[in-house]
Formats: C-alpha cells, structure tokens, sequence
C-alpha cells in the first residue's frame, strides 16, 4: 500500500519539478555556445593596394548602424596603418583609381543576457552577423567571406546593466568584426615589412655617425599623422645598416628640443635653429629631419641630413605604396640617405 502511495506521489510531483526546472533554466545558458564565431575569409591579399579604402554598407536601413559600421572599420583601418582614408560610397561603380573598395553586406544581429550555470555568471552577449567582399583597383575580388563581430559583458550583473553600458557591448561587437576584416591585411604588410628588412644591406662608413632623428613633418591637410611612426621606424632600422650608425636616444632628442624651445616645422628649420639645438645634443654628429606627403599614388617621404650648424649635408626621396607602405619607405630612407653619406666621405 505505501509503496503504491509513493508511486502516486512521484507521479504527481513529476510534472511539477519539471515545471520548476525549466522555470530555473529560463534565461540560463553557455556562454560559449553564445559566442560561437562562424567566421570564415578565403583570398589571398596582395600588397599593392591603394592607400585609400571606399566602404559600401548594404543590406542596413538603419542610418546610425551604417555610421557605427563604418567608424568602426575607420578606427581598425586608418588608425592601424593600413590605409590613410576611409571614405563611404553609396553607389554600385567601377573602384576609383588608387583606391581598394570594401563592400559590407548586413546579416543579422542578436543581443542576448543569460546566466551561465556552469560558470556561474551573468553575461550580455552582442553579435553582428557580416558578409564581406574587398576589391582592388581592378575591381578584382581579393577577400571575401563572413564575420561575425562579438561583444561580451561577464562583469556587470543583469540588474545592474545600464543603456550605455549595452551601448559600449554593442559597439564592441563591431569593433571586434573590422579587427577580423583587417586580420589578414594586417598579415600582409608585416610580411612585407618583414622582407623588406631581411634584405637591408651592411652600409659600413668611415667612422662612427651619431644621428639625432628630430622627426617628420605631416601635411598640414594629413587625414592621418605619419610622422611618429617614421620617426619610430627609422629609428630602429638605421643601426641595422651596421655598427657605424648609432642614434641618440629618444628621450635625449625630446629633452633638447624643450630646452631649445623649437615649436615650429621641422623641415625648414633655419640653421641657427638647428645650431642652438645642436648645442644641447653632443652626441650627435648630425641631424635627421623629413616631411610626409599622402597622394593618391601611396606615400612620399623626403629626409634630410644636416650638419651641426644646420647646412645640409644630403637628401633623399623615396615612395611606397601599398600595404606596409610605411615600414617600406622608412627603409628606403635610411638606405637611401646612408648611401649617399658613404659616397660623398669616400669622395673627400
């Protein structure tokens, strides 16, 4: 009797711990299972790219999204080096000469709070579903696939999640798709950089030569400053070229630039300019100063070398184009200005 009782009990409890079990896994989830990525680019990309990347956003009648999508492949693209402007297009025509174009194409997006059992955690999940399509110049596709973008909060707890901080998630989430977009150019350029410094040739010179790199003017209409990263660049490749190029250190060139109290182009320094700031570098035996120029056909830096009284001793030009533009024609620089420098002391 009991055990019939005890039959008839579990029967009827039966349903209602399941009740309460789907009521407890209400809102529950994986966060893994959440952030599943289907990304997925296929092309090989080439280094001769234009400087300059047209975005076309399809698919999206949300003016704001459009907007968001295209800061977030601006930040990625420009700030990161790869191209010097991003510009939208609205149209479907032929590239533009010079330029590479990147068509986006919308697919979907999610937002989604769950509780994770198995970590035990809130988390916000935001995604963004993205086709992608990059062309060069010839109108030749080069990259092409899927993104999805990813935004995730385990830190704040659902109650306490506010508009702007899913505002941030969300953002995040495309922020994290124009990274994907750029991984593979990223590849490229610092492959090519790579080459272009494995082949630097040993430059020897007759005595040693303290260099003080003072920096490289931007064009005043830049859409992006060059000039730090030269200065950086060119920095760490001249003492490649051999034991005879020795730079004076960074913080040493900053300090006497204060004290010389120079706020002007560096460029067209006058010669007493560059003799009183010559004064606080004993270290060096010359001066480096450049200029950057953006065109349509890639980058062009010119360098010059001065002597301590501010005349110029040589000069050079160089261009590149294309992904790793920078890097390449840091290179070229220094090559080029230590080249000219061993000829003129060989002649002497």
């Amino acid at each position: 009797m009991s055990a019939r009782l005890f039959s008839g009990a579990a029967a009827l409890w039966r349903p209602l711990l399941a009740l309460l079990g789907s009521l407890i896994l209400a809102g529950c989830g994986s966060i893994d299972a959440a952030t599943t990525d289907h990304t997925r680019l296929w092309g090989e990309v080439p280094t001769g790219l234009g400087r300059i990347l047209e975005v076309r956003v399809d698919e999206v009648e949300d003016d704001q999204l459009r907007e968001d999508i295209l800061e977030a492949v601006r930040r990625e693209f420009v700030r990161g080096g790869l191209f010097d402007r991003v510009r939208p297009v609205f149209t479907d025509r032929p590239v533009s000469p010079g330029t590479s174009e990147l068509r986006i194409a919308f697919a979907g997006a999610s937002s989604e709070e769950l509780f994770d059992l198995f970590e035990f955690e809130d988390a916000l999940v935001s995604r963004y579903e993205l086709s992608i399509e990059l062309l060069d110049e010839q109108n030749k596709q080069i990259l092409g696939g899927h993104i999805t973008g990813l935004g995730v909060d385990v830190i704040t707890e659902h109650d306490h999640l506010t508009d702007a901080k899913r505002e941030d998630v969300r953002l995040a989430s495309l922020d994290d798709a124009a990274m994907k977009m750029s991984r593979a150019l990223r590849h490229a350029a610092n492959t090519r950089a790579h080459k272009v410094y494995e082949v630097l040739p040993r430059i020897d010179i007759p005595g040693a030569v303290g260099i003080a790199v003072l920096g490289f003017d931007d064009s005043e209409d830049s859409a992006r400053l060059h000039g730090l990263a030269l200065n950086y660049q060119v920095r760490r490749l001249f003492p490649r070229l051999g034991p005879a190029w020795l730079i004076v250190k960074d913080e040493d060139v900053t300090d006497a630039m204060i004290r010389a109290e120079i706020t002007e182009r560096l460029f067209d320094l006058s010669p007493y300019r560059v003799e009183k700031l010559a004064s606080f570098l004993p270290a060096a035996s010359m001066l480096l100063v450049g200029k950057v120029e953006i065109r349509p056909e890639g980058m062009f830096v010119t360098g010059r070398l001065l002597d301590r009284s501010g005349k110029p001793i040589v000069k050079h030009e160089v261009h590149a184009s294309g992904l790793g533009a920078l890097p390449v024609a840091a290179a070229k620089l220094c090559r080029g200005l230590a080249e000219k420098l061993r000829t003129l002391r060989e002649k002497k």
